[in-house]
């Protein structure tokens, strides 16, 4: 009888550590497409890009730990506001964007090697054989887009091989089929960086900012959080506003930014991605930070 009562106890801890970890809101991130600047580019590399960017997101949201904005979301916000939709978007520009989207992550990336060495020799009195080593490397910089500071920055390479076979002296033409074996080549570099990012986020989940005011009706505030967020009803929520850049004089990098407690908010009705608070105290207007 006890063997049991102990069992039930213990039982009821885990599912409640589970129901505590399940509760905690994760950390909603942005990744924009990788930009290729590597010294040769033998394809579309905006297309390149989008293919590294895409398995970085499916990998993400596979592991769970993040919260990941829609890519064809991102992509109407970029075309709206005409904004560059590369890695070549600074940790400066990423504060506007992530504004824009309400992340609180934005992930830039960038292939920073590709090329390839080639080994051929003649199978038989016709046939000749080549084979293709491709490596390549990727950077990514995870940017605070509250403070645009660089929390994480990782680097990871990988490799392929391609073998042909071609009559004569051309083995397979597989110099002319780049797209296809870079694509191949730069996935596991991608899929690692993941993965490890994805090791981080427990360290990331102390990130003060919460989400963002969509928008202000009389006494009701609309907020960019809902139930995919573990938001409830009756929770109240700190309204903080941003101010002036703080720059660093040396650099011209800015440091943060001056913020000040403007009001409080409670939630009255939680939706999908988005709910209805009133206002409870002070003010607030469309684009400021709430905090829990």
């Amino acid at each position: 009888m006890r063997k049991t009562i102990v069992l039930s106890v213990l039982a009821a801890v885990v599912l409640g550590f589970a129901v505590s970890a399940a509760a905690q809101p994760r950390v909603r991130v942005a990744v924009l497409r990788f930009e290729d600047n590597t010294p040769h580019q033998w394809w579309d590399s905006r297309q390149l890009g989008d293919a590294a960017a895409d398995v970085f997101v499916t990998e993400l949201v596979n592991a769970g730990t993040f919260s990941v904005i829609e890519r064809n979301r991102l992509n109407d916000v970029l075309a709206e506001h005409n904004l560059a939709a590369s890695g070549a978007i600074t940790p400066q520009s990423a504060v506007e964007l992530g504004r824009l989207l309400g992340v609180q992550l934005m992930v830039l990336g960038s292939i920073t090697e590709f090329g390839y060495e080639r080994y051929g020799g003649r199978i038989t009195s016709r046939f000749r054989g080549q084979m293709y080593r491709y490596t390549c490397a990727i950077d990514i910089r995870v940017v605070n887009v509250e403070t645009t500071e660089i929390l994480y920055a990782n680097r990871e390479g990988s490799s392929h091989i391609d073998v042909g076979v071609g009559i004569g002296g051309v083995a397979g033409g597989r110099e002319s089929d780049y797209g296809r074996v870079a694509a191949s080549t730069m996935r596991g570099a991608v899929e690692k960086l993941a993965e490890e990012l994805a090791t981080q986020a427990a360290g990331m989940s102390t990130y003060q900012g919460f989400g963002r005011v969509a928008r202000v009706s009389g006494e009701q505030v609309y907020i960019n959080r809902g139930i995919d967020d573990a938001v409830e009803v009756g929770e109240v929520f700190q309204v903080w506003r941003l101010g002036e850049p703080i720059i660093d004089p040396d650099t011209g990098q800015t440091l943060g930014q001056e913020e000040a407690m403007v009001g409080s908010i409670e939630v009255v009705s939680v939706q999908a991605r988005l709910s209805i608070c009133r206002l409870v105290s002070g003010e607030a207007q469309q684009g400021d930070m709430i905090r829990q």
